[in-house]
C-alpha cells in the first residue's frame, strides 16, 4: 500500500484494522468449528500410539506456547495462525487478545519496513 502512494498512519490503520478482523472471524469461527467437530463425535477417541513426531509437535507447543505461535504469527498467515490458535490455545482468556496484539504489530513493523524501503529507492 505504500507503493500505491498512502502514507505511513494510513497504511498502518488498514493493514492494523484488517488484521483485527481477520484474526477475530478466523479465531471465532475456529473455537465454532473445533467444538462442533467434538460434538459430532460419536465415540471416544481411542488412546493414539506415540510417535516421534507427535512428541516433537508437544514438545514444540509446550516450550513456546501461545506467544511463539503469536511469534511467528506474521509469517504463516492469519487464518493459518488464528486457527491453530483456537484449536491449541482456545481454553485461555487471552488467546485472542494476545494475536491481535501480535498481528498489528506485525502490521506496524511491516509498514515500517516498506515504507523504509520505499524511501531509499
Amino acid at each position: 500500500m505504500v507503493g500505491l502512494g498512502y502514507g505511513f498512519l494510513e497504511t498502518f490503520a488498514i493493514t492494523a484494522a484488517a488484521s483485527v478482523v481477520g484474526v477475530t472471524l478466523f479465531y471465532h469461527g475456529g473455537e465454532w468449528f473445533f467444538a462442533w467437530v467434538e460434538s459430532k463425535r460419536k465415540y471416544p477417541l481411542r488412546k493414539k500410539k506415540s510417535s516421534a513426531r507427535k512428541r516433537r509437535l508437544i514438545k514444540v507447543k509446550r516450550n513456546f506456547g501461545l506467544r511463539g505461535l503469536a511469534l511467528i504469527a506474521g509469517l504463516i498467515s492469519i487464518p493459518l495462525a488464528s486457527l491453530l490458535a483456537a484449536k491449541y490455545f482456545r481454553n485461555r482468556k487471552s488467546t485472542l487478545t494476545v494475536m491481535i496484539v501480535s498481528f498489528v504489530s506485525w502490521a506496524l513493523f511491516l509498514t515500517a519496513v516498506s515504507t523504509l524501503v520505499k524511501n531509499f529507492f
